[in-house]
């Protein structure tokens, strides 16, 4: 059913986060603080439980006071910085923009050029070229202050209105929940750079949330034999397919995206879970395999390891990957439910009992996992 189908890419979008923050977690560890932070910020992107969102905010919380110690970033030293939404495009590595607490901290041309280095290459010279009024709402925008950004885009004369405002303006609508002015902005944009496939994804990515899926779906077909937008095209079909429940058409799509984007992981997870919801084990437990391994361990990945642990099958390895997942996530109870049941489908019926009657009195644990506790209780007493 569709209603199964949009748990599906729910669960594939919360495993995509858990393998981000595993990864982040073990960079944390390491020291490597610029990477555990993109990791973070990827994991924040996706994730949906407030568990795990929860354990994504400890997190950076963790990296910052280790920033504040001294460790050592590729940034200006000797400065205080808190992040802000980056509101560029659908494709800045992280998504962030780390930026100066205080105004005095440094100059504005500072943080403006800082806030640009999140931004792609071919835009950075023109939003160096712009009005220094302009800067300033883009800089207000990424410290969080839209409502006056927008006040602050309203003073700006209608003729020096390019591209590059009505863009910036319709992500700020965007963020703000209104998603049609945004939309329109957006596509005013498009109109007026046609060529701009960061505008195209970004409006693509409004129309959808905006509930003008077909006008969406439309723009995206009309791409697909485009080397520059076909891989983002067929990505996006996949999962508006998806999400009609039209599984045929998006496995189809979610493969072309990966023909384009080898190593795109929630493209992977997609594809894996529609094609496991059609009873292609094989063919999905391929697409899991090319999933990276969980962190610094042996172990295989976390989506690879519930696969095997549904199916039966590597229970060492999954095991491994649990263990490992708890070790850097100590405070979500989804990993002692599995490491259970693990040890209940290798016939250790008394520690698996006992870790899940302990593990359901957990504060954090979800009714799906709750759920899942009793069947394994349940059936284990019959």
């Amino acid at each position: 059913s569709i209603d199964e189908l949009g748990s599906l890419i729910r669960l594939a979008k919360e495993k995509l986060a858990e393998i981000n923050v595993a990864e982040g977690e073990a960079c944390l560890r390491s020291g490597n603080l610029e990477r555990a932070e993109e990791h973070f910020s990827l994991a924040s992107e996706h994730a949906l439980s407030d568990t795990l969102l929860n354990r994504i905010d400890m997190l950076r919380n963790r990296s910052r006071k280790k920033n504040a110690a001294g460790v050592k970033v590729p940034l200006p030293s000797g400065k205080t910085f808190h992040e802000a939404s980056c509101g560029c495009d659908t494709s800045c590595s992280s998504g962030k923009v780390m930026m100066a607490q205080d105004d005095f901290a440094m100059g504005r041309d500072e943080m403006f050029n800082l806030l640009l280095e999140t931004y792609p290459p071919e835009l950075k010279a023109r939003y160096t070229e712009c009005s220094r009024d302009f800067k300033d709402a883009i800089l207000l925008a990424h410290e969080g202050r839209d409502s006056e950004a927008l006040n602050s885009l309203a003073t700006i004369s209608a003729d020096s209105r390019d591209d590059l405002f009505f863009y910036e303006r319709g992500t700020i609508f965007c963020r703000l929940g209104n998603y049609e002015e945004g939309r329109r902005d957006i596509e005013k944009a498009l109109n007026i750079n046609p060529g701009n496939r960061y505008i195209f994804e970004t409006l693509v990515d409004a129309e959808l949330e905006s509930a003008t899926s077909d006008r969406a779906e439309r723009r995206l077909q009309s791409v697909l034999n485009d080397a520059d937008f076909s891989g983002f095209a067929h990505s996006r079909l996949a999962s508006l397919y998806a999400a009609r429940g039209l599984l045929e058409k998006a496995i189809v799509h979610g493969k072309m995206a990966l023909e384009r984007d080898p190593k795109d992981q929630q493209m992977l997870l997609l594809c894996a879970s529609l094609l496991e919801h059609n009873g292609l084990d094989d063919e999905a437990e391929a697409f899991l395999l090319r999933l990276p391994g969980h962190g610094c361990s042996s172990g295989i990945s976390l989506p690879l390891a519930e696969f095997s642990l549904r199916k039966g099958k590597r229970l060492d390895k999954a095991l491994e990957s649990f263990k490992g997942a708890l070790r850097g996530d100590p405070e979500n109870p989804r990993w002692l439910v599995r490491i259970a049941q693990v040890y209940l489908a290798r016939g250790w019926r008394k520690e698996g009992i006992e870790l899940l009657k302990q593990v359901v009195i957990h504060p954090s644990l979800d009714d799906s996992l709750r759920h899942e506790i009793a069947t394994g209780l349940g059936e284990s007493a019959s």
